[in-house]
């Protein structure tokens, strides 16, 4: 079962884009893989088997030996509720096991999520990772409250995890998407100037419900979403084959911002 904490998903917004993950941030004491101090020994584990680049990192997800997280079976599973009228999520923790610091999924199996454009997420010390799906009648490409739940996750992460932090979609149309932080407060700058400058009570129902729209009238979302958030602090990578053991990042081409280089 997920850690206890806020399951509330009035608190979010709702947006209509497709993953827009619950807050479910962890604050139960008892659960010592979210709130534990790192020893001496789990730093050095995280610091020996450390991916070099964040495209390594990603790869790292597949991987099933000792530092690997295996997480090709979830998401093999998440491709089966792509036709579900709900989100469903699979969220991941570091757990130190046989000498070895590794990425583990805090559920046995993946989660429903609360409707079709919301599901759940942990944050704590130890998380580091969510992925969720954008079943049919969503758009297959990151929502802002996507940035959100990222920043969070990234921010509450112990630092030596941080360099790990994901946030992954499996879409309705085949293609499989993930978020990395590149700078921190670059993302949180630029988030809280998307609220301040959204209009309305509910800013960030406001702020989804303009994405929706630009989404709809866009040919191409990756060079839409890059338009709108590629200096948020963050980078978009988007997997090259279904097992995804291989990644490229996606980015505008500084001439014209119209074409996305990979």
């Amino acid at each position: 079962s997920p850690p206890d904490g806020n399951t509330d998903p009035n608190d979010n917004g709702t947006g209509s884009n497709g993953g827009t993950p619950n807050d479910d941030t962890n604050t139960d004491d008892n659960d010592d893989s979210a709130t534990t101090l790192i020893t001496e020994d789990e730093v050095d584990a995280v610091n020996d088997g450390k991916p070099k680049t964040k495209c390594q990192s990603l790869k790292v997800l597949t991987q099933t030996d000792s530092l690997g997280v295996s997480i090709l079976p979830l998401v093999d599973s998440l491709r089966t509720k792509l036709d579900a009228d709900k989100e469903w999520s699979v969220g991941f923790k570091k757990k130190f096991v046989d000498g070895n610091m590794k990425g583990v999924p805090w559920d046995e199996d993946v989660r429903e999520g609360i409707d079709r454009t919301r599901s759940y997420f942990a944050s704590g010390t130890r998380y580091f990772g969510q992925i969720h799906t954008h079943p049919i009648g969503t758009k297959p490409i990151f929502s802002w409250l996507d940035l959100k739940a990222v920043k969070n996750i990234y921010n509450d992460a112990h630092e030596h995890f941080q360099d790990d932090v994901f946030l992954m979609i499996v879409n309705h149309d085949g293609s499989v998407y993930s978020l990395k932080v590149d700078d921190l407060q670059t993302l949180i700058t630029a988030l809280d100037t998307d609220l301040a400058n959204a209009k309305g009570n509910n800013k960030e129902k406001s702020i989804e419900k303009y994405l929706e729209e630009q989404y709809d009238q866009s040919n191409n979302l990756e060079q839409t979403f890059l338009n709108l958030y590629g200096n948020h602090g963050i980078s978009l990578y988007k997997a090259i084959d279904s097992n995804l053991s291989n990644w490229k990042q996606l980015e505008l081409d500084e001439n014209d911002n119209e074409t996305v280089n990979e």
